[in-house]
C-alpha cells in the first residue's frame, strides 16, 4: 500500500506504518530502507519524536547530524521519501566498496 511498480522495480511514495513502528531511545523514528545512493532513509520522526517536516530538510529531504551524517526522513508532504540523491547512485551491478563509507547504524529502542 503506497507504492507502486515503476519498470521492474516497486517503490514506495510514503512509508508504510508496518516499516515506521521501530524507534530509537530518544523517540527518532528507526530506519526503515536505504536509498540506491548508499544513504539511510528514517521514519518520519526526528529527534524527540517530532514529526520532521519539509521546513526541517534540505531539498534531497535529507540532513546532517551530528556524529550521525547524513541520511534522509519520510515526511507527509511532497516529496514524501527522497527529493534528490546526494550520494553517489548505486545501480545493480555494483557492490559496496565503491569508497563509500557504511552508513551509521543507531541504536535501537530496547
Amino acid at each position: 500500500m503506497g507504492g507502486h511498480p515503476a519498470r521492474e522495480l516497486y517503490h514506495y511514495h510514503f512509508i508504510p506504518e508496518s516499516l515506521d513502528n521501530q524507534f530509537l531511545d530518544d523517540g527518532h523514528s528507526d530506519i526503515v530502507g536505504y536509498i540506491n545512493d548508499g544513504f539511510l532513509i528514517y521514519g518520519y520522526k526526528g529527534f524527540g519524536g517530532i514529526e520532521m517536516t519539509n521546513l526541517d530538510l534540505d531539498l534531497c529531504h535529507g540532513h546532517k547530524h551530528d556524529d550521525l551524517g547524513y541520511y534522509y526522513h519520510a515526511t507527509i508532504e511532497y516529496p514524501y521519501t527522497v527529493g534528490c540523491y546526494k550520494g553517489k547512485i548505486i545501480n545493480n551491478l555494483q557492490r559496496p566498496g565503491n569508497n563509500q563509507k557504511p552508513p551509521p547504524i543507531l541504536k535501537r529502542k530496547n
